[in-house]
């Protein structure tokens, strides 16, 4: 290893001015780690574009040889990280393509696995490992089998061997097209292709699940309310002249049409779709050469009439998690107000006035709530601007349980009964959605698992369902004391069931400002925070002749239109 290293460091020293700092990279556990060391390799000068300098994975070691299924995709997981890391190194070393040697049956096999973009070469005419071998009186021995035949062995020779090959994880700049090339184009993924993303963005967006088990939640989740019958696309961006299945997926997306409202200053009031956007995904070994950007530009022209037979289509919407500047530069600028309540999980009794929510009730409450948004976006205002909002309606509801069914399910073998909370009388009712979500184990210290409140309703709140200032009151002084008393119950049941749940928070997305003063007021312990990096609520709007719009004002800005 070391005279690799030194050959390493006297070039690099002579080439940059400075040595590489990382040797290799080690993930996992003791006793359970996958660790590789590796060489910078420069065969000519990288400002002349030598296409073969090379990032040579001298040693790959897995402690825990095993078939066991659960152990095989954890070291998946383990050697997706491992190769992510060689290919940044790479990148970052101006190095243009990370080669393994010979990985053998099982490290080939958990590479396959891992679903980073690779080639097997065959050495026929450079690097072939030829070898003469010695019986114990120094005469010629008849060819042993040679094993471990790594990089390392690179200086030694004789007698041809025919079977070695090189795994090859590209980073050459030619054979990636432009990210402006004609021949990009925006499609939709197969089946295959998705599973091939769920694997890719596995590290992302698995939670608290094991890869294996993350890759059955996507399935099953494309098949709920929400996403199925077409309502959830794939979007790729790939190389139009190759067949499917058989292509690079340089970006990724999924999309869904929501439901939704316009209305203008005159009260008139329109069904329309927004489409969501989630799940924006780059691969590493793809990323810094303006794919993302070309993908989200083809996207925002073809959603302008993406599924417009519903309804006419006024815009898109995601939630950005790497900050306000990269979306908005794009087209999606940042709603004018990202900020939630924060609550501490409470183990008290629930509030005898409060009744649980099941699924069964969700209908019919969600029936009530489009009714109540519908009768406020009717009545004209003088804000001089149009205002949309995305209907909090069952589909919603149940995509976001769903995703809660199958996580408590993996974690604990059932699922909660209580899908939200209702207290008060008909007519003056208050109540509020939730779902409980993992982002670790629960057993982990920390793990910033939460109950968000999808959707909170307050009947009578003269400050909901339309622009407000914070600062607004909601409702005639003798009107408010038994809300009050509503609206404390139901936040004390939220915490309850987030400390039944072992959930580290309770989360509410933008209250309205009634809610925020009867909050502030009563002395509930909270926090408020504004986004500013993560779940960043960013819109592009479009008019009728399908251009962009100036910004309508987005309305109920909470947590069940989060996808």
């Amino acid at each position: 290893m070391l005279w690799h290293l030194r050959k390493e460091e006297f070039v690099c020293d002579k080439i940059f001015g400075k040595q590489p700092q990382f040797k290799g990279a080690v993930t996992g556990e003791p006793n359970d780690r996958i660790w590789v060391i590796w060489t910078h390799r420069y065969y000519g000068h990288p400002q002349i574009n030598r296409l073969d300098n090379t990032l040579y994975i001298l040693r790959v070691v897995i402690e825990k040889q095993s078939t066991d299924p659960a152990q095989r995709a954890h070291q998946v997981e383990q050697m997706r990280k491992i190769l992510w890391a060689a290919q940044t190194e790479a990148a970052e070393w101006d190095l243009r393509t990370v080669k393994l040697w010979d990985p053998g049956y099982l490290l080939q096999d958990i590479i396959e696995r891992t679903g980073i973009q690779h080639r097997r070469v065959e050495r026929e005419d450079e690097s072939i490992a030829s070898l003469m071998w010695f019986g114990e009186g120094s005469g010629k021995n008849d060819m042993v089998e040679w094993l471990g035949n790594e990089n390392r062995f690179l200086s030694l020779g004789l007698c041809t061997t025919s079977f070695w090959a090189t795994m090859d994880f590209s980073f050459i700049q030619n054979e990636l097209p432009d990210s402006n090339s004609p021949n990009l184009d925006l499609t939709q993924a197969t089946p295959k292709e998705c599973a091939q993303i769920w694997t890719n963005s596995s590290a992302s967006w698995r939670d608290s699940l094991t890869v294996p088990v993350y890759l059955q939640e996507q399935l099953y989740l494309s098949n709920v309310p929400l996403a199925r019958n077409g309502g959830m696309t794939t979007w790729i961006l790939v190389e139009m002249n190759l067949p499917p299945d058989h292509r690079r997926i340089f970006c990724s997306c999924e999309a869904f049409p929501k439901r939704s409202l316009m209305s203008c200053t005159n009260g008139k009031v329109e069904d329309v779709i927004v489409h969501g956007i989630a799940s924006v995904f780059c691969p590493l070994e793809y990323r810094r050469r303006g794919y993302a950007a070309r993908h989200m530009k083809e996207l925002a022209k073809a959603l302008q009439t993406w599924q417009s037979h519903q309804a006419r289509v006024v815009g898109s919407v995601l939630y950005s998690d790497i900050g306000k500047a990269y979306y908005a530069n794009l087209g999606w600028k940042p709603n004018a107000s990202n900020w939630h309540m924060e609550f501490p999980p409470m183990n008290v009794v629930k509030s005898p006035i409060a009744q649980d929510v099941v699924e069964d009730d969700l209908g019919e409450l969600c029936r009530r709530d489009e009714a109540i948004i519908r009768d406020a976006m009717a009545k004209p205002t003088d804000e001089g601007k149009k205002v949309v909002t995305i209907l909090p309606d069952l589909d919603h509801m149940l995509w976001h349980i769903a995703k809660e069914d199958f996580a408590t399910k993996q974690l604990f073998g059932q699922t909660p009964r209580a899908k939200g909370v209702i207290a008060g009388l008909p007519g003056r009712q208050v109540w509020a959605i939730w779902t409980h979500r993992y982002y670790m184990h629960h057993n982990v210290e920390a793990a910033g698992n939460v109950l968000y409140i999808l959707r909170l309703v307050v009947e009578g709140d003269e400050t909901a369902n339309k622009p407000s200032s914070r600062k607004e009151k909601g409702m005639k002084e003798e009107k408010q004391e038994r809300q009050v008393e509503s609206l404390i119950a139901v936040l004390q049941c939220a915490q309850a069931e987030a400390a039944e749940w072992q959930l580290d928070q309770v989360k509410l997305w933008e209250p309205t400002p009634w809610v925020e003063d009867v909050i502030t007021k009563s002395h509930i312990s909270h926090r408020i925070i504004e986004r500013e990096e993560d779940s960043v609520a960013s819109c592009l709007w479009f008019n009728e002749d399908s251009g962009q719009e100036a910004a309508p004002q987005w309305i109920n800005n909470e947590h069940y239109a989060w996808c």
